[in-house]
């Protein structure tokens, strides 16, 4: 499990990645979005999952 930012490495939950690229046909302005978040918390020492991403976004 990646817990530290790695420059020029994204990482987030399996099955946050899995719903988000089911749900938008894998759309890559989407997912990239989706991996900035998730670094972006990871980054605060915070967790991004699925049920967060759903939590924040429930029209998704």
């Amino acid at each position: 499990m990646i817990t530290k930012p790695a420059p020029g490495v994204f990482a987030m939950d399996n099955q946050l990645y899995r719903e988000v690229a089911r749900k938008t046909q894998s759309d890559q302005a989407r997912l990239q979005a989706v991996f900035e978040e998730a670094e972006r918390r990871r980054a605060l020492g915070q967790s991004y999952t699925l049920g967060d991403y759903l939590a924040e976004d429930p029209g998704e």
